[in-house]
């Protein structure tokens, strides 16, 4: 009788650890409300100006993190005159989101980037370019989890997101990584890296 007991509570404590979601220990109270937010200012490794914000939701978990930089893009000189045209302001940022879905055992991560155009640094009004793209990778557990791009002509944005594909206990820090680039004629190119680590 002892040893029937036994295995039942047994059984029952290995269904119910079975049937806990995957991470669901790290994703705590599964809320993905942005409550607070931190922001830092730092060079990066590629020696450019970077704004981070990580984002709380009311547990003081992270939801999000996000790093942007930003570059005036000034016109090509040809001979003794520019082409002021040309002009615009290039802001390049990257994501790691948390997001509550339907159907999705755990919180779902994700890797955002945005590459956009503005005629000044104000970015009080967008400037479509010739040329805007963005690559974004998301890496979870030491590895590529998923990649999106974006490659747009004659418009001031583009965007991808690439979404976590499988269920997984996360035991090293999620990065979205992208790159950008700017073309516009009479304008000199930009190309940016950027890089939001969460966790760990």
């Amino acid at each position: 009788m002892k040893k029937t007991l036994l295995s039942l509570i047994t059984a029952s404590v290995l269904t119910t650890l079975l049937t806990i979601p995957v991470g669901a220990a790290e994703v705590g109270t599964l809320d993905d409300k942005k409550h607070s937010v931190e922001t830092e200012y730092y060079i990066d490794k590629f020696g450019d100006e970077v704004i981070e914000e990580t984002h709380y939701n009311k547990e003081g978990d992270i939801v999000e993190v996000s790093v942007e930089k930003e570059e005036t893009v000034f016109p090509e000189q040809t001979g003794e005159f520019s082409i002021q045209s040309g002009v615009y302001h290039a802001a390049s940022r990257s994501s790691v989101t948390s997001r509550i879905e339907a159907k999705w055992g755990q919180l779902r991560i994700y890797a955002n980037g945005f590459s956009d155009s503005y005629t000044s640094s104000s970015k009080s009004t967008k400037k479509a370019i010739d040329k805007i793209s963005v690559n974004t990778s998301l890496i979870m557990n030491g590895s590529v989890e998923n990649q999106a791009s974006d490659n747009r002509t004659k418009s001031s944005l583009a965007n991808a997101s690439a979404a976590q594909q499988r269920f997984m206990v996360p035991t090293a820090p999620q990065y979205s990584r992208s790159s950008h680039s700017y073309h516009n004629s009479g304008a000199n190119s930009v190309y940016h890296s950027t890089e939001a680590k969460r966790g760990f």
